[in-house]
This record gives structure tokens, C-alpha cells and sequence, in this order.
């Protein structure tokens, strides 16, 4: 993780998302530090990096190895968790486009 978080930075700080959604504990912990428990944390605004608003939730392959109530309800928090990110990207005007860099011609 540790040798392609860089690469991640990079691509954030090319793509600048308006939210960033870390599915499972070891996403999150990469954002938030190793004490991150996705038990307890899930379902809260972070500020991750360059500022931009984080949230985190299960992830999916966690929900596919639950059964019977225990799969309801924890779809439900995940689908909580999905729309407080949906309203969020809408609550935050998009930012215009780099203009592309100009090739030099020499």
C-alpha cells in the first residue's frame, strides 16, 4: 500500500474529485490512519486529501459474506452511506477544467 499510495496521490490530484468514497477498513486506514475502525467510523464525513470531503463504507465484499438480517442491515448502511455521497457531490459546485498545458513548439 504504501509503495502505490503516491501513485493514488497523483491520480486524485489529477482527476480532483469532489468526494472520495474508501470502500473497507484497509482503504480507509490508507486515508485515515491505521486506528481507523470501520465498525465505529463508517458513515462520517472525513477531510481527506487536498481537502476534499471522504466517506467511508463496507465494502462490497464484506456484504456479499453476510446473511439473513445481518445482510439487511448492513445494506442499509451502505445504501445511507451512498446517498449522503450523492447528496454531497450535488451540494458541491463542480470546479472548471484545467486548461490543457500548451506543448512548447520548441
Amino acid at each position: 500500500m504504501a509503495n502505490c499510495r503516491p501513485f493514488l496521490d497523483e491520480q486524485i490530484d489529477i482527476i480532483q474529485p469532489r468526494v472520495i468514497m474508501a470502500l473497507g477498513a484497509p482503504a480507509a486506514k490508507s486515508f485515515l490512519g491505521r486506528d481507523f475502525q470501520i465498525t465505529k467510523m463508517r458513515g462520517r464525513w472525513y477531510e481527506g486529501p487536498a481537502g476534499i470531503p471522504l466517506m467511508v463504507t463496507f465494502h462490497p465484499a464484506y456484504l456479499l459474506r453476510q446473511t439473513g438480517g445481518e445482510l439487511t442491515a448492513v445494506k442499509r448502511m451502505v445504501w445511507a452511506d451512498l446517498k449522503a455521497v450523492r447528496t454531497k457531490i450535488d451540494e458541491i459546485p463542480l470546479v472548471p477544467e484545467r486548461p490543457p498545458e500548451q506543448a512548447s513548439l520548441f
